[in-house]
């Protein structure tokens, strides 16, 4: 893992250097400023990640965004999709939603994880990965530890390249999704 500042070229530049692939997990905590300003930090550092695994010749990225953009746009429910994202949360998102545009822009082979609202919490294994926003019977929340093991399990398959996969905890119900509901539902072996 390397730390460093999203707007430093030469940081970057540095930590590209004989990698295999990026696992971009990029996020801003809320606050007064963000609801009031739009901010374009996330999208512009992907933006310069992106040139950045195209200088050094690393073709794969994983990277976190949200779930709500695009086809899963309004899972949350009325209250998140009507009230917290438009008048809280939307200048915020319209940066997450240009990062996903330069991802799927780009000439990488990527994956984008559309987490849930991320939780603290141990990684449970208990979770759902799924290439369409239709599926239900999922719960709108998720540990970090979750995501990442998630993130990891995409960076070593084949079955989300050049796709967008929601990221949700399982409930009783979401155990009958599967592929022939057109949600194509990978889950977690690994219970920790």
């Amino acid at each position: 893992m390397v730390q460093g500042a999203l707007t430093d070229v030469n940081e970057i530049r540095a930590a590209m250097h004989g990698q295999d692939a990026v696992l971009c997990a990029l996020g801003l905590r809320p606050t007064f400023a963000h609801v009031v300003k739009r901010n374009t930090i996330l999208s512009d550092a992907t933006r310069l990640i992106l040139a950045e695994m195209r200088r050094a010749g690393v073709r794969r990225l994983i990277c976190q965004t949200t779930l709500g953009l695009g086809d899963s746009r309004g899972m949350g429910g009325f209250v998140y999709s009507a009230v917290e994202l438009p008048v809280f949360l939307g200048r915020m998102y319209a940066d997450k939603a240009d990062q996903e545009d330069a991802v799927i822009a780009s000439d990488c082979d990527w994956t984008i994880l559309r987490p849930a609202a991320l939780m603290d919490g141990p990684m449970t294994g208990a979770y759902a990965l799924c290439t369409s926003a239709s599926a239900r019977g999922l719960t709108w929340k998720v540990s970090r530890a979750d995501v990442a093991h998630a993130m990891l399990g995409a960076l070593a398959g084949d079955d989300l390249r050049k796709q967008i996969a929601c990221s949700h905890t399982e409930t009783p119900e979401s155990s009958e999704i599967t592929s022939e509901s057109r949600t194509c539902t990978f889950k977690s072996d690994v219970r920790s």
